[in-house]
C-alpha cells in the first residue's frame, strides 16, 4: 500500500526545480450542492458512498473488509458503491464472503444526474485509496456538504481536514474506520456541520469561478 505519494507539484519539482505554480481541478459548486433532504434519521443506518473505478489503488476490496469488521462491532450502516472495473470480481467476493451482501448495493457507473441524487442521499462519503491526484469526487461530494472519511495521504489532507470536514484515517490504522462511524451515528449533528464546513471551503477555494481567476492571474 502506498500511503504517502508524493503531491504533483513535489513531482514537478523533482523532474525541474523552477518554481511551479499549481492551480487545482475546480467544480461547479451551483450543481453539486446539497438537496436539504439529505439528513440522515437519528436512530437509523448510517449512508455511506463510495465512488471510483474498481483498480487496486482504490482498496474497495479492503475498505469492505474495514466496514465489515465495524459491522462486527454493532455499527449500522448502509453501503452504496458507484463504479466498476478490473476489480470488479474481487470486490463482489468480498461481499459474499465478508457476509456484507444484505446491506452493500453495487450500482455500477452512472449518469451524472443520478451520480448527483447519490450524493444528495448519503451521509458520508468513503475514500480510503492507497494514491490519488487531485480526487475530483472528493470535491463534488463536500460541495454536496458530505463529510468525507478519507485515507491520510498527501492529496486528501489537502481537501479534509481532520474532524472537521471529516476525518483522516490511517491505512496502517484502518481499525481507526469504526471509531469515526461510531461519531458519526452517535451524533449525526456533527456529520451535517462537517458537511457545511466541508462545502463553504470548496465554494471558497475549488469553485470554477475561483479557479478561473487562478487561471487569469497567470497571464
Amino acid at each position: 500500500v502506498v500511503a504517502n505519494s508524493p503531491s504533483l507539484a513535489e513531482l514537478a519539482q523533482v523532474a525541474d526545480p523552477v518554481s511551479v505554480t499549481v492551480i487545482p481541478n475546480g467544480v461547479d459548486t451551483q450543481y453539486y450542492r446539497p438537496s436539504g433532504n439529505n439528513i440522515g434519521v437519528k436512530g437509523a443506518p448510517l449512508r455511506l458512498l463510495l465512488v471510483g473505478r474498481f483498480h487496486r489503488q482504490k482498496l474497495i476490496p479492503e475498505t469492505i473488509q474495514w466496514l465489515a469488521q465495524a459491522k462486527s462491532q454493532g455499527i449500522e450502516f448502509l453501503v452504496t458503491i458507484v463504479g466498476d472495473g478490473p476489480e470488479r470480481d474481487a470486490v463482489k467476493t468480498t461481499i459474499l464472503e465478508e457476509n456484507m451482501a444484505e446491506i452493500i448495493s453495487l450500482k455500477g457507473w452512472l449518469g451524472k444526474d443520478e451520480l448527483l441524487r447519490q450524493y444528495q442521499q448519503a451521509d458520508c462519503y468513503l475514500s480510503l485509496s492507497s494514491y490519488e491526484g487531485m480526487p475530483n469526487t472528493v470535491l463534488e461530494v463536500m460541495a454536496c456538504a458530505l463529510p468525507v472519511i478519507a485515507s491520510d495521504i498527501p492529496p486528501h489532507r489537502l481537501l479534509v481536514e481532520h474532524q472537521v470536514t471529516g476525518y483522516l484515517v490511517g491505512l496502517d490504522r484502518p481499525e481507526c474506520l469504526a471509531d469515526q462511524l461510531v461519531e458519526l451515528v452517535s451524533d449525526r449533528r456533527r456529520g451535517r456541520t462537517m458537511g457545511e464546513v466541508g462545502r463553504r471551503l470548496v465554494r471558497d477555494r475549488y469553485s470554477w469561478k475561483v479557479v478561473a481567476k487562478s487561471y487569469m492571474a497567470l497571464s
